[in-house]
């Protein structure tokens, strides 16, 4: 048995669980997630899930690392993979024990992250982030194997000694397969993980476009691992720029229902803040709006513009631009010739350029050689 290990309530999350178990799963190997119960329940099950008690509090949380592996262990899997940071360190003693074999995931650049966690005092994010950048290497360099979803990552631990794989963020065929454009129901979609220092922009953004002459404009947002206090700040942010009534919000969509949601917008959004501290993300949603055939407005960040630029399936705009963004997502929604053409091209771009597959095979073949053949 494979368990796949995190501690946030997302056991559903779209690369741990609906990307990695299920590669692993169809490799051959018997993958499971184990994980606290996602903020909304009905998921559908790319591996088997078992769940772990949910921590209400951030402390419970992180103080709750130690139990969440050791039920892992007490599974006797053959292979532990940690997919959250604060379960890295126990993960490392979990090690010594030399009983199984234990790997971890890496999603993002985690010493940039801490320096927008709203949970750490101003002062000390930049001396958490240092603090980070040198430990997660140095602790990951004493497990088995990692994957790594981004470049920069993948450097900083092979430079480390870490064993370990890029694994990129690529659309599972399963999202392209039967995304067929349907009945605009909506103009503009902004799905997926929905930072809070976005949230004014996304605000501002509306508030453009009703100068630009579009005030009906009809928005959806599906935000991920959104609890009461995100959702009260997103409201309170569209209600205070008088644009509340044209957004319809939801949260914690199940993934596999994203592509419905896909299917009937328009014009999909992936913007960011003005701020570096975004510079190295690679977007999933990018990947998953190319598959499905949604033309998009995305933040002109160097690794947003590796993915894109050439290929004319989405407009870019400098980060943090609201008035950038409305122009480009205004000018999509009036010329629905060209959202025709980059909706053909998306799925082609998709299928030939950063398609799941590859992913896939990269993964089976660090699990084969850290684990042997599947039985």
């Amino acid at each position: 048995m494979v368990l796949f290990v995190q501690s946030v309530p997302h056991a559903h999350h779209p690369r741990h669980h609906y990307r990695l178990a299920a590669a692993v799963r169809a490799a051959g190997y018997d993958a499971r997630t184990l994980a606290p119960q996602d903020l909304t329940p009905g998921q559908q099950d790319a591996a088997p899930v078992e769940y772990l008690p949910v921590r209400r509090s951030r402390p419970g949380r992180m103080l709750s690392g130690p139990l969440s592996v050791w039920k892992a262990a007490r599974r006797r899997p053959a292979a532990i993979h940690v997919v959250s940071l604060d379960l890295l360190p126990w993960a490392v003693l979990l090690r010594l024990t030399g009983r199984f074999k234990v790997l971890y995931d890496s999603n993002e650049e985690y010493h940039s992250m801490m320096l927008i966690k709203e949970w750490l005092p101003v002062r000390s994010r930049a001396i958490v982030g240092r603090f980070v950048y040198w430990a997660e290497p140095w602790l990951a360099a004493r497990l088995d194997a990692a994957t790594t979803a981004l470049p920069a990552t993948q450097a900083k631990f092979e430079a480390a000694g870490v064993d370990s794989t890029l694994v990129r963020n690529f659309p599972p065929a399963s999202l392209a397969s039967g995304c067929e454009r349907g009945e605009p129901a909506w103009d503009i979609l902004l799905g997926g993980t929905v930072f809070e220092d976005t949230i004014p922009v996304l605000a501002q953004t509306a508030v453009e476009l009703a100068r630009l002459g579009m005030p009906d404009v009809r928005w959806i947002v599906a935000a991920r691992s959104y609890g009461p206090r995100e959702q009260a700040m997103l409201v309170s942010a569209l209600d205070r720029a008088g644009v509340r009534d044209r957004f319809e919000l939801r949260y914690n969509v199940p993934f596999i229902e994203m592509k419905d949601l896909m299917s009937r917008s328009r014009v999909g959004f992936v913007p960011y803040p003005g701020d570096v501290n975004y510079s190295a993300r690679i977007p999933i949603r990018i990947f998953e709006y190319m598959a499905c055939g949604l033309p998009f407005v995305a933040s002109d960040l160097a690794t947003t513009a590796e993915f894109t630029r050439g290929h004319d399936v989405a407009d870019l705009v400098p980060a943090g631009d609201a008035v950038g963004y409305a122009e480009a997502l205004a000018a999509l929604l009036r010329d629905p010739e060209r959202r025709a053409d980059m909706s053909r091209r998306g799925p082609i771009v998709a299928a030939e350029r950063y398609n799941w597959d590859r992913e896939s095979r990269k993964l089976a073949a660090l699990y084969e050689r850290v684990l042997g053949a599947p039985s």
